[in-house]
């Protein structure tokens, strides 16, 4: 129990550098691989239960983001398991190395935005985007229905993928920038989640789970069964191209 646990590996789009959390003791830091050498990029001291997590690098490689804290519970308290007297909450920091950390914005889930230097991020059931600043200020990127999170911009930088929760069930949804317009992909009633851009933007790929009926138990052991869907990223038309066993056949 004493060994470090290494988790949120993240690198950049052509592998030169690479980020992960390390969790030593309790004490959670970042250790990044750059230029070839690793070393540390945090030096929190304190074991006071803040996770660390969803690392992702700055569009430019200069940054490493990251999310201290954890999500609110239903009466919108954070973890606060060292009873903090300043209680914490949710937000994403940024790390260039060598530099210490400065906190972004309240929010979760950040990913390279379409302008340099900006990001996308997840912040009351809505995405936001701001820019890599100390105390940044975010303006809605859209609004919609449901908890929206999980944006993932376009390699071309035009559009943005992300994933609309309804509770019971779910869409994957791409909203267009220029036009200002949301296209759902392939919707159901089942719950789609962890949607991906192909490398050239032209195709989505999504897992589906079924939804939840109404008023049914939830089933604790008999799994949960995934499909793998591609689709058409302009269309919205996808195809299953792969499921899990059903076990209850």
């Amino acid at each position: 129990l004493d060994r470090p646990i290494a988790s949120n590996l993240a690198t950049t789009p052509d592998g030169s550098k690479a980020a992960w959390v390390i969790n030593a003791r309790g004490h959670r830091n970042i250790a990044a691989r750059i230029d070839g050498a690793v070393s540390w990029v945090t030096t929190f001291q304190d074991d006071d239960g803040q996770e660390l997590g969803d690392l992702t690098f700055s569009a430019d490689g200069q940054y490493i983001l990251f999310v201290r804290g954890g999500a609110a519970n239903g009466s919108g308290q954070h973890p606060n398991p060292a009873s903090l007297a300043d209680a914490p909450d949710e937000a994403i920091f940024a790390v260039k190395p060598g530099s210490p950390p400065f906190r972004i914005a309240a929010g979760s889930q950040p990913c390279a935005g379409p302008e340099p230097g900006s990001i996308l991020y997840h912040h009351n059931g809505q995405i936001y985007k701001t820019l890599i600043q100390k105390d940044a200020t975010g303006v809605p990127l859209f609004t919609a229905r449901g908890g929206n999170g999980g944006a993932l911009l376009s390699p071309d930088k035009t559009e943005v993928l992300f994933t609309s929760s309804r509770g019971d069930h779910g869409f994957v949804g791409v909203f267009n920038m220029a036009e200002r317009k949301i296209r759902w992909i392939a919707p159901e009633v089942s719950r789609d989640v962890f949607p991906r851009w192909s490398p050239d933007g032209k195709q989505i790929v999504f897992f589906r789970m079924p939804g939840q009926k109404f008023n049914s138990p939830d089933n604790l052991i008999g799994g949960v069964q995934l499909q793998l869907w591609v689709a058409d990223a302009l269309s919205g038309q996808a195809r299953m191209i792969w499921s899990s066993p059903d076990e209850t056949e």
